[in-house]
């Protein structure tokens, strides 16, 4: 598999699990009011199409999540933005779109487009997915992540295509990272895989190896 494939693959997880850190934000009787609105309603929306069911939704979600709201009561995704250049604009309607998406998933299932007239899909994915990379390298103590990071430089300074600053990206996240330190020290990366259905530790650790490996490799291709 190309480079290339493999992230647009990785996009695809890259939103559910975004939409994990969403949902982890909520108050628990805010999440629980959710699943049990789309529970009694599931009847009555099931007969709109999803992209009907998307466009008149979202409107819901921006009244019950307004921009001061957004603003006040949920630092931590709006500081992971900033410092990756996803402007507050944009990170609150990925914030908008993704409650939405949450609560239409559990009437529709999952759905791979969201009509949206300002965020396309395809830039919903990819901010997605620079928002994700950058939480899997938030995750690893600073100390770890230099070393990770200087052993990179040093074993690709003589790579050449970038498959091959790849390959050495995962083979040295597969001898520097651990499972056991992993779950001992990311549950609350874990709980929110697990909040849209990635349940097995041994997946959510090789997602999150995949994740940081493309993060490295990110600054690694500035740096360079």
């Amino acid at each position: 598999m190309s480079l290339k494939s493999e992230k647009e693959q990785l996009k695809g997880i890259a939103w559910k699990v975004f939409r994990g850190w969403v949902i982890d934000s909520y108050l628990e009787c805010d999440r629980q009011e959710i699943i049990n609105d789309a529970r009694s309603m599931k009847g009555a929306i099931f007969k709109l199409s999803i992209s009907n069911a998307q466009e008149q939704w979202i409107d819901f979600f921006y009244e019950k999540f307004p921009m001061k709201w957004f603003s006040r009561y949920v630092p931590q995704i709006r500081r992971i933005a900033s410092l990756n250049r996803i402007s507050p604009q944009d990170i609150y309607e990925l914030y908008v779109i993704a409650s939405t998406d949450f609560f239409l998933a559990n009437i529709f299932g999952e759905s791979d487009t969201f009509a949206h007239p300002s965020l396309s899909d395809e830039k919903r994915l990819e901010q997605a997915f620079v928002f994700i990379i950058a939480m899997a390298n938030e995750a690893l103590l600073p100390a770890h992540r230099e070393e990770i990071k200087s052993e990179i430089s040093q074993a690709c300074q003589n790579c050449v295509k970038p498959e091959d600053v790849m390959e050495h990206i995962l083979h040295l996240n597969e001898t520097k990272l651990d499972f056991d330190h992993f779950r001992t020290n990311a549950r609350q990366t874990i709980k929110v895989f697990n909040l849209v259905g990635i349940a097995d530790e041994g997946d959510i650790f090789r997602y999150f190896k995949l994740f940081l490996a493309h993060r490295f490799y990110r600054e690694y291709a500035n740096v360079k």
